[in-house]
């Protein structure tokens, strides 16, 4: 036997029911990012489906994850005892107003 274990943490506590929809609106008014994008079949896949999970990192107790969704500008707080997400963090919004950046390469130099 392996010491390894694998299990499926699932999304759906939080964006299927009552309240899904309302939930969803609170993060997108805070930057987090969904899009509505299609299978090769058509359908729209869900907010599920559109999650993309990149990185991860436990607790010292053992029992609370971190896991990083970059592509929706948010992190997703997991609970390890019961496999279930409990709070996604949407990262909001930085502005970039009050810094100069120019990237381009016309002068051959960057200026920050």
């Amino acid at each position: 036997n392996s010491p390894i274990t694998s299990t499926t943490i699932s999304f759906a506590g939080l964006f299927l029911g009552p309240g899904s929809d309302e939930y969803l609106q609170l993060l997108r008014e805070k930057n987090f990012r969904y899009y509505p994008l299609r299978q090769p079949s058509g359908q729209l896949l869900t907010v599920m489906q559109n999650m993309e999970p990149e990185n991860l990192v436990v607790a010292p107790n053992g029992r609370t994850a971190y896991v990083s969704l970059p592509k929706n500008n948010a992190i997703a707080r997991l609970n390890l005892e019961t496999n279930q997400v409990s709070t996604v963090f949407p990262l909001g919004n930085r502005s970039w107003t009050d810094y100069y950046l120019d990237p381009s390469d016309n002068d051959g130099v960057v200026s920050m």
